[in-house]
């Protein structure tokens, strides 16, 4: 018979915001990269990074070359890299730069007048603060418009949302996540989830291969709907989208049953798309990653830029076993678990809740720092996990953006 290919290892990068050295670390953190620049890895990797790798530090700009760079290469190793479309990309797109690195802007206008030698460094001369961030941001503008080489990288190639891995790694990945509200509304498909925001950023670009509208039947009089108003209009990029929401990590202390009816809409949206949990960024969890709903919910966005904590950090699944990588530390956040049938009563007696706390791999309690302690308990038909810990960050954290 022949050789069963390996399992696809499944890892992911949350929120990477700009800055390039932290980005590099958790690249090399999740094993794909040994240097932080290429890849690495081989061949049956499934890489995903969730999203807002634009805005608050000053390269984002160097980070999206290199994703670009690291899918090209993974895809000639036999492995493939997934970028998701954050709220930062979005706002890129509407026209809205109030989060872009001031340090970027003038650098890049900086390299934009002194590139046409009428002054600068060279001639002993120089634009002015002024000029340098005005030239900046038209640079800006430039490198994201529809047709250039990143502007058609986000429009064209980022997800709201994806299904990917395998077996006990079966994962769906969105920034924000999803809700069932959103798949109600587009056919209970993820594929026409994403199929209905591709269009309709084409249909705010002048990407004519995206165009819904030929040349017979197009509106040459009536101007193109405004990015910012159209797009944020839209119930897949609102603030309750998938790229906007904190509905996954509310407080939902705040509520009584608040829980267990999210757990329960999670539940319906996995067996739906078919997958064992539901990974999103979005909002920083300073404390490190978290679960919730007995390990169905995976909150991953630990601040990696310096803009906000500043680490490098990766999230890893094979054969069911999910790890939280760090520098000085590896946390296991789910191993592989069967729902017991009725247990034992002699089998309680003797593990006298032992079971709670035991990890699969050998790992000490010392190896899990930082980790939020999680007690499954049988809540209405399903395990919910509740954090005696408060490493869930709500909307504070990341409150304006």
């Amino acid at each position: 018979p022949a050789a069963r290919a390996p399992a696809r290892r499944l890892v992911a990068v949350p929120d990477l915001h700009g800055d390039l050295a932290h980005a590099r670390r958790s690249f090399q953190l999740a094993g794909i990269s040994t240097d932080g620049d290429s890849w690495s890895a081989g061949a049956n990797v499934e890489f995903v990074q969730t999203g807002d790798v634009v805005d608050r530090g000053e390269h984002s700009i160097e980070i999206l070359r290199l994703l670009t760079k690291l899918r090209d290469e993974a895809r000639d190793a036999g492995s493939n890299v997934t970028a998701l479309l954050g709220n930062h990309e979005l706002l890129t797109l509407q026209g809205d730069y109030r989060y872009v690195a001031r340090e970027e802007i003038v650098r890049l206008g900086t390299e934009s007048l002194e590139s046409k030698k009428l002054g600068g460094e060279e001639m002993g001369t120089g634009y002015g603060l002024r000029a340098y961030w005005a030239a900046g941001l038209m640079a800006w503008k430039k490198t994201f418009a529809p047709r250039s080489e990143l502007g058609d990288e986000i429009r064209k190639n980022r997800l709201l949302a994806t299904v990917v891995g395998e077996g006990l790694c079966t994962t769906l990945f969105s920034h924000a996540g999803v809700r069932r509200s959103h798949l109600r509304k587009h056919g209970d498909s993820i594929e026409a989830l994403n199929a209905f925001a591709f269009d309709s950023i084409a249909a705010v670009s002048d990407d004519d291969h995206h165009s819904t509208e030929t040349a017979e039947t197009a509106d040459t009089t009536s101007p193109k709907p405004d990015p910012n108003r159209f797009l944020g209009s839209l119930d897949v990029f609102d603030t309750d989208s998938p790229v906007w929401n904190r509905f996954w990590s509310d407080d939902w202390n705040a509520r009584q049953g608040a829980e267990r009816d999210a757990c329960a809409e999670l539940e319906s949206i996995l067996t739906l798309v078919g997958a064992r949990r539901m990974v999103v960024g979005h909002t920083v969890q300073p404390r490190g990653m978290t679960t919730r709903c007995g390990g169905r919910l995976h909150l991953i966005d630990v601040g990696i830029s310096d803009k906000y904590v500043g680490r490098g950090a990766a999230w890893t699944c094979e054969s069911g076993t999910v790890k939280a990588r760090y520098d000085d530390r590896v946390v296991v956040l789910e191993t592989p678990r069967v729902e017991p049938s009725e247990p034992k009563p002699e089998a309680k007696s003797e593990t006298n809740g032992a079971h709670m706390s035991r990890r699969s791999d050998g790992a000490s309690s010392s190896d899990a720092k930082g980790d939020s302690e999680r007690v499954s308990t049988r809540v209405g038909g399903g395990w919910f996990g509740r954090t005696k810990t408060s490493g869930v960050v709500g909307g504070a954290a990341k409150k304006e953006l």
